[in-house]
Order: C-alpha cells, then sequence, then structure tokens
C-alpha cells in the first residue's frame, strides 16, 4: 500500500479555524478519528466550546452582511465551488 508523503500517521489534536486564524480549543469534549483500514486513531478533534461557536459566529457575521450583498454575478466567480 503507497501512502502519500503529506499523509501522516497521525495528526495530533487539531485545532478550530475561527476569525481567519487556527485556535486550539479549551474544550475538553474530545473525538478521535479513526483510520478504518488500521483501525488506528489518526487525530483528535474538539469539540467548540459555546464561547468558541459564538466567537466563530460573531466573526464571520460581518464578513457574511457584505457578501450578501454582491450581485450573483461577483460572487459567482469568487466561489471556488462554482465552475464556469
Amino acid at each position: 500500500m503507497v501512502e502519500l508523503d503529506e499523509v501522516q500517521s497521525n495528526y495530533g489534536r487539531l485545532e478550530l479555524f475561527m476569525n481567519g486564524k487556527w485556535a486550539q480549543s479549551h474544550s475538553t469534549s474530545i473525538q478521535s478519528v479513526m483510520n478504518p483500514a488500521k483501525a488506528q486513531s489518526i487525530a483528535e478533534v474538539p469539540f467548540a466550546t459555546k464561547q468558541e461557536a459564538d466567537e466563530a459566529v460573531e466573526s464571520a457575521r460581518a464578513p457574511f452582511e457584505k457578501w450578501r450583498e454582491l450581485p450573483v454575478t461577483t460572487y459567482h466567480y469568487l466561489s471556488p465551488d462554482c465552475s464556469s
């Protein structure tokens, strides 16, 4: 079996992406991510605390207010998921 260079055996505890930055969670609630082929844990994902979730939502609010005012023809070209 070939493993890609960028694939690690374990990524450790993952961070949350909030307000354009990666940050450690203060949560004590964690879920393991399993590799089903090897039945091994490859990462730990923290469940965001209420405060962290509120912060993430609030930090997304201002950019969303600007984004929703753009005409469809503008954001169609800005979105990586839209095909030309």
